[in-house]
Order: C-alpha cells, then sequence, then structure tokens
C-alpha cells in the first residue's frame, strides 16, 4: 500500500512537470493580470512559444497625455512582437489626476510592475532581470523617466514619439501657446504659473528625461509631421545623447504624424523597427 501511493505520487509529479513544460511551449496570452491592489494596476502578458530566459522581454507603456488611454490601445503592437517570438508585459496604471496621482506615482506603478514580473519568472519561463521597456507618446515619457531614474533592470529602451524635454524652448513655447500648462502641471504636480521668459518650474527640469540620459542603447522613432508631441523633441533627445556619447538610432518617419502607429503606411515600419532592436539589443 505504501508503495502503491509512493507510485501514484511520482505520476502526478511527473505528469504536473509534464504539464509545466508543455505550458512553455505553448504561446499564451493573459489578460488584465494584477499586479496591485487599485483597479488599473493590471497588465496583459504575452508569452511566445518556446520561451526561456534568453528571450527579450519587453515592458510596454501606453499613451494617452498621462490622464487617460488603455494598455488595449497597444495590443496590436504587443502581437506583432509577440510574432517576433518577443514577450511583452503590457500595462495600465493610475493615471494622473487632482487626487493625488501624478508622474512619481504612475512610475511607482512601473516600479510594481517590474517587481512583479520578476516574481513571475520561474512560473513563465521568464526573465528576471535585463528588461527591454518602451512606451507610446506620454507612455514613452515615462518609459524614458523609469529607465533614467528608476530602473537598474533595463537592458534596452524604444521611445515612440515621446515627450524627451520639457524646458527646451520651443516646448515651452508650445506648451504656452496651445494652453497646455494644465496638463504638464497635472502631470508634474506642479502648480506654479508661468509665462514666456519666466523661469520653468523647477519640476519641469526634474521630470525631463533628456536632462537624465543614461548609458542604455535606445531607438528614438518619430513622425517628422507630428503636431501632438513635436519632433524636435526627438532631436533634443538624440542631441543630449550625442553629447554623452551614448549608443542610440533615431528613425524619424516621413510624412508621419503622431498616429504613426495606427496609419497602415506607417505602421509596419514602426512595428518592425522597434521587434528589430528589441532582438538585437535586449537578449
Amino acid at each position: 500500500m505504501k508503495f502503491f501511493s509512493l507510485l501514484l505520487s511520482l505520476i502526478w509529479l511527473l505528469s504536473c512537470s509534464g504539464s509545466q513544460l508543455e505550458s512553455r511551449q505553448k504561446e499564451i496570452i493573459l489578460y488584465d493580470v494584477k499586479y496591485g491592489t487599485d483597479s488599473l494596476q493590471t497588465m496583459d502578458v504575452y508569452l511566445p512559444a518556446n520561451r526561456s530566459p534568453k528571450t527579450p522581454f519587453v515592458i510596454n507603456i501606453h499613451g494617452g497625455a498621462w490622464m487617460m488611454g488603455d494598455k488595449a490601445d497597444d495590443h496590436p503592437f504587443c502581437q506583432y512582437l509577440l510574432s517576433r517570438n518577443i514577450a511583452v508585459a503590457n500595462l495600465n496604471y493610475r493615471l494622473a489626476n487632482n487626487s493625488g496621482i501624478h508622474l512619481p506615482e504612475m512610475l511607482d506603478d512601473v516600479d510594481s510592475a517590474f517587481l512583479f514580473i520578476t516574481s513571475k519568472s520561474k512560473d513563465w519561463n521568464t526573465r528576471n532581470t535585463d528588461f527591454s521597456l518602451t512606451g507610446m507618446s506620454s507612455g514613452a515619457h515615462q518609459a524614458l523617466m523609469s529607465a533614467y531614474t528608476r530602473q537598474n533592470s533595463v537592458k534596452t529602451l524604444v521611445e515612440r514619439a515621446g515627450v524627451t524635454d520639457l524646458i527646451h524652448p520651443e516646448m515651452l513655447d508650445y506648451i504656452s501657446k496651445n494652453n497646455l500648462t494644465g496638463l504638464i502641471d497635472l502631470m508634474s504636480g506642479s502648480e506654479e504659473n508661468w509665462k514666456i521668459g519666466d523661469a520653468h518650474p523647477p519640476l519641469y527640469e526634474e521630470f525631463s528625461p533628456a536632462v537624465h540620459i543614461k548609458n542604455i542603447p535606445i531607438l528614438i522613432l518619430h513622425g517628422d509631421a507630428d503636431d501632438v508631441v513635436p519632433v524636435y523633441q526627438a532631436y533634443s533627445l538624440e542631441n543630449k545623447l550625442k553629447e554623452k556619447k551614448y549608443p542610440y538610432e533615431m528613425k524619424i518617419v516621413p510624412n508621419a504624424g503622431h498616429d504613426f502607429e495606427e496609419n497602415e503606411n506607417t505602421k509596419e515600419f514602426v512595428f518592425k523597427s522597434a521587434a528589430d532592436w528589441f532582438l538585437k539589443y535586449g537578449k
């Protein structure tokens, strides 16, 4: 009887191991995985077939002017990365508001997501360090701020049409002329008002990724006809990277606006460029 019980236990363990191995060999998409207690602290996880800890793992942050948007907006991008055998965690996070959520709290959510993904590395058969980080628009701003000021486990970056330099003279003028001061103050938590010619609020500099660059290989993608985040934001970041001689590549997409990931004429180029970068620098 004791031998029979031992045999059953062994068979059960072998079947579990086989099931776990099979799940690692299959492509899996997990929706609305919670990484925190807030309803917005969820992620969709895209796990390619035959993955291993050497498979590139991208953490993606959606855009939406810091105060709106959803991870579903980047589902096509994440599906494309999955098709290229790249693992992805596509984040939702607490959005900027007047009730105490500003950029630091949003970056706290990115930190929490990193910790959660690391804790699941054995279950998912994925890496636990050296992640790739990317974002679109305001999400790119958050990705850059996370990599440059918070995280030490970012191996590479892809910045897609992001805000990089809030204290760039043209950007200060752009913010003022387009009545965007309230939006930037909402993101930063700064309540200071300013006019052209005045000193910018201190938080504008503190929350400018170009001020904090680190030696992380980065691909910059931007449309030259972007009327939401002007293309000089890409050039400003490039100039700072050049000064430090940090590794980067910049691809300015001709005649492309801020919607270059939705436009059928440019989407494939943007998606492919990002995936190629992750496969080169994210392994």
